[in-house]
């Protein structure tokens, strides 16, 4: 077997190509500081699971993912959208949180409620007017609806 001019270019490019990759590799990953991506762009998912419950002294929330930090808000169900807040959870961090406890302002009566995602504007202090709402990878509301009974 002779080797010629062509296997002498292919191990040069693919030296190179090598080398280029490792050099890629060890810089630092550097994001624009100004316009950190939101969570839409990065393709992370928002999750929320709440079933239908027994009436009790707080709502058991199965399951909540989040992009980054924020609040599961519980509505009253009016018509199919959502009311007035009976619940905020406390501050959930970024990733999925299991079985979260949020307790009512004032005890609640049986019927149909939401559960929402919300994220925190930075304050960590839950704000209707500031924390926007969460939304899933088809621009919906992240919510659900789900049941209390007696």
């Amino acid at each position: 077997m002779t080797f010629g001019w062509r296997h002498l270019l292919f191990g040069i490019l693919a030296a190179a190509a090598i080398g280029y990759g490792v050099w890629r590799a060890s810089l630092p990953y550097l994001a624009e500081p100004s316009s950190p991506p939101r969570p839409e762009q990065r393709g992370l998912r928002t999750l929320l699971k709440v079933y239908d419950q027994q009436l009790g002294q707080e709502v058991i929330v199965e399951a909540a993912a989040l992009a980054e930090p924020g609040y599961v808000v519980i509505h009253e169900d009016v018509r199919g959208v959502a009311g007035e807040i009976v619940g905020v959870s406390r501050l959930l961090p970024v990733g999925e949180t299991r079985n979260v406890r949020v307790r009512p302002f004032a005890p609640l009566r049986a019927g149909t409620y939401r559960a929402a995602l919300r994220f925190d504007d930075g304050d960590e202090a839950y704000q209707q007017a500031r924390d926007r709402q969460a939304r899933d990878t088809e621009g919906r509301p992240a919510e659900t609806v789900f049941k209390l009974r007696e």
